[in-house]
């Protein structure tokens, strides 16, 4: 049986189930989680289903995988780290990934679920917004088996808005056949952002007045690079008189 690549949405979609799609935004790194249960049914045997599911699938969109390229590593590619459990009826996949922050822009489940969709973190107001356009998850428009995606985001940051429904420490967009044409928008403040501001202003004053002395003293450059000089030749005369001993 042809093995399948797609994105990781796309993975349930031969069996009609449900995905719960984790992710958790944690300082400087995105954390997706995402569980597919998939049942054997009239179509899809158990024995199908096991190896129809690829388990190397490249977590950026930019790496194109064809469905008749052996299921390989390749070099320089990164992957989901897959695990599998079986079922007396099925399977269940779970695939994951961290992601650096901004790199999530680039992944395959952000391109592929939704026509536009973004995260920016702005350090100059302290914020992080993740957001989606409102056509909502394209998905169901193109495969007809697809019935209901759940969305679940948790930060260690503070939200500042979001439109998800909000339960338990966790932030919920549910996407089903008769309601998907919605968007998804989560604005958090980024932590410990005043410090990190303070930190890189203070750098920037050292860095000033260094800058400043030596402009307006050229003979300091002179004179250090000098001493560097001096510093340079006693350490190599220091190894030749090892190497002669």
């Amino acid at each position: 049986m042809k093995k399948i690549i797609l994105l990781v949405f796309c993975l349930i979609l031969l069996c009609g189930c449900t995905a719960d799609v984790d992710l958790e935004i944690n300082d400087d790194q995105i954390s997706e989680n995402v569980t597919i249960n998939y049942f054997e049914d009239n179509y899809n045997s158990k024995e199908d289903i096991k190896t129809s599911l690829r388990e190397y699938i490249p977590v950026y969109n930019s790496v194109i995988v064809a469905d008749t390229e052996p299921d390989e590593k390749k070099e320089n590619v990164e992957y989901f780290e897959r695990s599998i459990k079986e079922l007396s009826n099925g399977y269940i996949f779970n695939y994951k990934y961290d992601y650096p922050l901004v790199s999530y822009n680039g992944s395959r489940t952000l391109k592929k679920a939704f026509k536009s969709a973004s995260i920016i973190k702005n350090v100059v107001d302290g914020t992080i917004v993740l957001s989606t356009d409102s056509s909502g998850l394209k998905l169901f428009d193109e495969y007809d088996d697809l019935t209901t995606v759940n969305i679940r985001i948790k930060t260690n940051n503070e939200v500042l808005e979001s439109n998800g429904k909000y339960k338990d420490d966790v932030y919920i967009w549910t996407f089903n056949k008769n309601d998907y044409k919605k968007n998804i928008y989560m604005k958090m403040k980024i932590k410990n952002n005043d410090e990190i501001i303070q930190e890189k202003k203070e750098n920037k004053k050292e860095e000033s007045f260094f800058s400043k002395l030596v402009n307006k003293n050229p003979l300091i450059s002179v004179i250090i690079g000098i001493v560097l000089f001096i510093l340079v030749v006693l350490v190599l005369s220091k190894i030749a008189k090892k190497v002669n001993n």
